[in-house]
């Protein structure tokens, strides 16, 4: 079994996103740099940022079923491992209505770089998709796409001006590559599919 380097870069900050969908879990995880090393405020102020964005743009996409229940923040630095976890109390719900797309059912966000290949992009998926926003060919409406967007364009910028720049982090390799590990590139925009995807481990007893 390969072993991982710890990823080390004290100017990039993890944050997840965790979710409850019945007796699940999801999580969403994301990076984003400073121009300076992260302090224990700096995270607390991402996770209240976090927060505001999925009560104003994330829910408006996802089903009354799913709840965000905590948003937990690491700077990327193994001399300082700082953390911060803030539990959402009482749980913020979707708004989506109507019957539920199976857990394993989701949507793919793929956040570009303007580089090539798949070190250099990332993906989201979305949390629960509504029946009502499926199409009969297995897609998504394009009301539907249009909250994607907007979450995520609102989500880049909001980044932008508040901390740094939403990034794609190279975590480092079991063969060391000292061109990218740990290092990072800025998201520059992003690509909604509009052709439903599927999570295996979303499904019940299968993981987060």
């Amino acid at each position: 079994m390969a072993v991982y380097p710890v990823p080390n870069n004290p100017l990039v900050a993890k944050f997840a996103m965790v979710f409850s969908h019945d007796q699940r879990t999801y999580v969403n995880t994301f990076h984003v740099s400073l121009a300076t090393e992260w302090t224990l405020p700096d995270l607390q102020d991402l996770a209240n940022f976090v927060q505001d964005w999925w009560s104003n743009w994330y829910k408006l996409c996802v089903p009354v079923t799913v709840s965000l229940v905590q948003i937990q923040t690491r700077k990327l630095d193994p001399t300082d491992p700082i953390a911060y976890d803030k539990p959402v109390t009482p749980p913020i719900t979707g708004v989506r209505t109507g019957t539920d797309a199976p857990g394993n059912v989701t949507v793919t966000q793929s956040f570009r770089t303007g580089f090539a290949g798949r070190r250099f992009r990332g993906r989201l998926y979305s949390v629960g998709v509504a029946e009502g926003d499926i199409t009969v060919d297995d897609r998504i409406t394009s009301a539907l796409v249009t909250l994607l967007s907007n979450a995520a364009q609102n989500l880049i910028a909001g980044l932008l001006v508040n901390f740094g720049q939403m990034v794609i982090f190279h975590r480092p390799l079991p063969i060391p590559n000292p061109v990218y590990d740990n290092t990072f590139t800025p998201v520059i925009s992003f690509v909604i599919e509009n052709i439903l995807d599927a999570m295996r481990s979303r499904l019940p007893g299968r993981g987060r």
